[in-house]
């Protein structure tokens, strides 16, 4: 049990120091597809489905 513990020891402080702390801004999908609209070919962009809906 000892061993189950120590992974999960380890997978939670891989946890906390992946989090990012930066803050979230908020937009809507109109400042979404200005932006990408500014890469328009010059590069590629991914745009999640959910963040235009």
């Amino acid at each position: 049990m000892s061993k189950f513990y120590k992974i999960l020891f380890i997978s939670f402080i891989l946890i906390l120091l992946g989090c990012d702390k930066r803050s979230l801004v908020k937009v809507t999908a109109k400042d979404i597809l200005d932006a990408v609209a500014l890469e328009k070919g010059k590069r590629a962009v991914l745009i999640n489905v959910w963040a235009t809906w």
